[in-house]
């Protein structure tokens, strides 16, 4: 059985770098232009050179338009580090983005131990 190489091209999301459909599969095309033509009708975005997927499309005009911030909601409790943390997020209606109250801070294997911010929004 002989290897054959075969050229083709994929596309990745120039802010978070995604590139997948929702079912983790990574879509390939035969050229630019068959790309170009697939991914905008699933609701990718282009400003000319850089690439945004649906997500990301829709995270920058809220963030030019404000965000449609549904109700704060309780949130089950998350276990972080050996910490619980306990408060309440809401979601927008319009894109992927949250908001944590109290805030919801990321966590590193190498950060400190996260400081509990008690502000509400």
């Amino acid at each position: 059985m002989p290897f054959i190489d075969r050229v083709c091209v994929s596309v990745e999301c120039d802010d978070c770098g995604s590139g997948a459909t929702d079912d983790g599969y990574l879509p390939h095309y035969p050229d630019h232009d068959d790309a170009r033509d697939a991914i905008t009708g699933q609701g990718w975005t282009t400003d000319g050179a850089r690439l945004f997927c649906p997500d990301c499309t829709r995270l920058t005009h809220c963030a030019a338009t404000g965000h449609e911030w549904g109700a704060w909601q309780d949130a089950r409790p998350i276990q972080r580090r050996g910490d619980i943390w306990t408060g309440r997020v809401r979601v927008c209606r319009a894109c992927p983005d949250s908001q944590w109250d109290p805030a919801l801070l990321p966590v590193s294997p190498t950060a400190p131990e996260p400081v509990a911010t008690t502000g509400r929004a």
